[in-house]
């Protein structure tokens, strides 16, 4: 599945704002936080799915490539830009 081909949109239906996708068979929530996945807008670029999140207290700028399996963090906008992220599906936090 690639993010541009799906609808991404933020919701608070259980409690807190969380990330969802509508898919086919309905909707189904991609992120799962103890913070708020807040975000103007998840932002879709190619693979990539960019949103904010206050897990930590403070909002910062997540980008999710395909199923979340680990965090990494990113150097600078510079590398999104240049799509120059670690190789691996997972959930990579940018400072």
């Amino acid at each position: 599945e690639l993010f541009f081909n799906t609808l991404y949109f933020t919701s608070n239906r259980d409690g807190k704002a969380e990330i969802y996708k509508l898919t086919k068979k309905g909707v189904e929530r991609v992120t799962q936080t103890p913070g708020n996945s807040e975000s103007w807008g998840p932002i879709n670029r190619g693979r990539n799915l960019y949103f904010t999140s206050n897990r930590s207290s403070q909002d910062e700028v997540y980008v999710l490539d395909r199923p979340a399996t680990a965090i990494f963090e990113i150097e600078s906008w510079t590398d999104i830009l240049n799509d120059k992220l670690p190789a691996s599906n997972g959930l990579y936090i940018i400072r």
